[in-house]
């Protein structure tokens, strides 16, 4: 923590802090300097995830605007569409492992399908669609003459190479967040790649003026370079293993299809109950499944820390005995 204090008081000279934030272009660098396919592109920023989410309503706003979406996703993405006016749609996939792929998605598109949504890794399932997937549905998005947003907000957990920033898709907005991966949450930055001219000014032209302060955008490009993925993503994968083996002994329970590397996964009782009811008073922490127009039954897990890994295991068995 003594390294984030000192940043902070590194970057909040307060005799500037009168002044408009000013450009990003340090942090722009980092954020293309990962992806080189990014060069020369333009990045749309946003207060996280969701605040970029929330400028690329205000553009596709109106009855006129049909977004495509599926059931379960992260439901506050489509909403800020909805709220925009937007007619939403959702594909309901097969209950059993709640698996989409890129076949199902393509042949839901229709004819007035301006926007299909799609968050990769799936949240609350922790999903993958692989990205050769995801770009034969940019083709048959840009066949439909639909656009592709991709939500890569949990894929610093997969290597840069699975990332969407790699289709050079005039037709695919791909965005990010410091917000999981990073673990930085409180400093609300977000970004999208837009690669169409015309869209990029009209999103300029639409979005939110200085939606990212000066502070939270020096601080996110000091500390973006020291974030080592390759130790992260090794962590959630030893987590999560133990997690889904010792929950996968006991019978009662199903595991939808999910990555072994990203630290959130879809858990569903057979036996039916309120399952977040019943985890959250032993103590375990969970989404509730009506958050992602999920029954009572479903919740979303999120991979407990290493120190609290024996604690969750405890509580488990309090609560559904040895197996």
């Amino acid at each position: 923590m003594g390294d984030v204090f000192g940043a902070a008081r590194e970057v909040m000279n307060l005799s500037q802090m009168y002044k408009y934030p000013e450009n990003i272009d340090a942090l722009a660098e980092i954020v293309t300097a990962r992806w080189p396919s990014l060069r020369g592109v333009k990045l749309l920023w946003g207060a996280g995830s969701m605040g970029v989410l929330a400028n690329l309503a205000r553009v596709f706003c109106g009855g006129s605007v049909n977004v495509l979406g599926m059931t379960p996703q992260f439901l506050p993405g489509l909403m800020e569409f909805a709220l925009a006016g937007a007619k939403i749609v959702t594909l309901s996939p097969r209950p059993d492992r709640f698996r989409v792929d890129a076949k199902d998605l393509s042949a839901a598109l229709e004819e007035d399908t301006t926007l299909l949504y799609l968050d990769n890794p799936n949240n609350p399932t922790g999903a993958v669609m692989p990205l050769d997937e995801v770009a034969a549905l940019a083709e048959a998005c840009a066949r439909q003459g639909a656009l592709l947003l991709v939500d890569e907000a949990y894929a610093d957990y997969l290597d840069d190479a699975e990332s969407a920033f790699n289709l050079e898709m005039s037709n695919v907005i791909c965005l990010r967040t410091l917000s999981k991966g990073y673990g930085m949450a409180g400093l609300r930055v977000g970004y999208a790649a837009v690669r169409d001219p015309e869209l990029y000014r009209v999103c300029e032209d639409c979005g939110l003026l200085y939606a990212i302060s000066g502070v939270s955008a020096a601080l996110a490009a000091k500390f973006l370079p020291r974030v080592d993925f390759s130790a992260i993503r090794e962590k959630v994968r030893y987590l999560k293993s133990r997690v889904t083996e010792f929950i996968s002994d006991y019978d009662a329970f199903t595991i939808a299809d999910t990555h072994p590397a990203i630290p959130i996964f879809l858990l569903t009782w057979k036996q039916g109950g309120n399952l977040y009811e019943k985890l959250m008073e032993a103590g375990i922490r969970a989404e509730a499944g009506h958050f992602f127009e999920l029954n009572d039954c479903s919740v979303r897990l999120r991979v407990p820390s290493e120190e609290l890994l024996e604690d969750f295991f405890r509580l488990w068995r309090g609560l559904f005995g040895e197996r």
